[in-house]
């Protein structure tokens, strides 16, 4: 969410989810836990906003995965006096953002 909103994106919805990676059977027993986190996120904004967020991803260290990006012109919008609202800048945006956190002890 911080870096949507830091480029300039408006975040109307996110859910958080961890999952642990599960091993195969035959594997070795290990101490080495690992989680994948995966945030998705629904967002408005202008293309510039969405491109200096994915930047923000992609330089993120541990790194970070875009796995789902749907893009969308936001419905035309009219207010009471009938007037037309649709901004062209504007973008809807779902989309996915994975990463891979370990515990080992």
């Amino acid at each position: 969410r911080e870096f949507a909103q830091d480029a300039g994106l408006v975040v109307s919805g996110s859910q958080l989810n961890v999952y642990a990676l599960e091993r195969p059977e035959d594997d070795q027993p290990s101490t080495d836990e690992f989680f994948v986190i995966a945030v998705s996120l629904a967002m408005e904004g202008p293309p510039l906003a969405l491109d200096a967020f994915l930047e923000s991803v992609r330089l993120h260290e541990p790194k970070l995965a875009t796995t789902a990006l749907d893009i969308q012109r936001p419905r035309q919008r009219r207010d009471r006096t009938g007037d037309n609202k649709y901004e062209p800048d504007q973008m809807m945006i779902r989309l996915n953002v994975t990463g891979l956190w370990g515990k080992t002890t």
